[in-house]
């Protein structure tokens, strides 16, 4: 079954097709295909305060959660009745929908770099679920980072504001600010999980006003948290994603 879930779905990745699956609903750890193929986006169900529904499977091959429990939708029951349903099922189609809101805005993008998208802009649902480390994916699905990659945390800057740009990137960005700097900036880099995975320090800016931070080798395809600061103290944290160039 796992083989030939795998040819068929190598296949629709490589027409550009985005394939996002319900994770099944046995409570177990064992994969379930097709959401455990590769080239397929894998969904569980949290519940609204961000645990993993009970009934939700979970493990290393899951990619991302989103909200399943409790869903208003309509019912098959051959009417036109409404109303609440649970499961991976009623997951799946917020992701799929996410995901299609980010196409709508950058249509010209592959199935990698749309998911590397939505599993960037998951929140951190960890705290939550203590027993599943390493068994939830990306976290669970957030639209708003997922399709603002620039979207700043927490407090608004201190000193100055920081644009860096692309906002979707190869690793090679550059960094401009509202205010002239006569010292370095140095940058803290966060997974999407809030571990720290690398600093740098960065010259002052050009005449131009333009600083250049090159990332292409220091870290792999994903979304990070870029936290800058100078002698002064914090400055402003920014999203940023690394995506393989087209």
């Amino acid at each position: 079954e796992a083989a030939t879930w795998t040819y068929l779905t190598t296949v629709a990745d490589a027409l550009g097709v985005i394939l996002i699956a319900a994770a099944g609903n046995d409570a177990t750890s064992t994969p379930y295909y097709p959401a455990a193929s590769n080239h397929v986006i894998a969904v569980g169900a949290t519940e609204s305060n961000d645990t993993k529904a009970s009934y939700s499977n979970y493990g290393s091959w899951i990619d991302l959660m989103a909200p399943g429990s409790g869903i208003y939708s309509t019912l098959p029951d051959g009417g036109d009745s409404y109303g609440t349903l649970s499961g991976t099922s009623m997951s799946c189609p917020l992701v799929a929908g996410v995901a299609a809101l980010i196409l709508s805005t950058s249509p010209s993008l592959n199935p990698s770099q749309v998911e590397v998208l939505l599993e960037g802009g998951c929140e951190n649902i960890s705290p939550q679920n203590p027993n599943y480390p390493g068994q939830l994916g990306a976290g669970r699905l957030n639209a708003y980072f997922s399709l603002s990659p620039m979207a700043t945390f927490g407090q608004q800057p201190l000193a100055a504001t920081l644009q860096v740009f692309p906002n979707v990137g190869d690793g090679l960005f550059q960094i401009k600010s509202d205010r002239n700097f006569h010292e370095q900036l140095a940058v803290e880099i966060y997974n999407t999980a809030g571990i720290k995975v690398d600093a740098v320090t960065l010259p002052a800016p050009s005449e131009s006003g333009l600083i250049e931070l090159n990332l292409r080798e220091r870290l792999p395809d994903g979304a990070y948290i870029l936290r800058f600061s100078d002698k002064s103290g914090p400055l402003q944290s920014v999203r940023v994603i690394i995506t393989a160039a087209n």
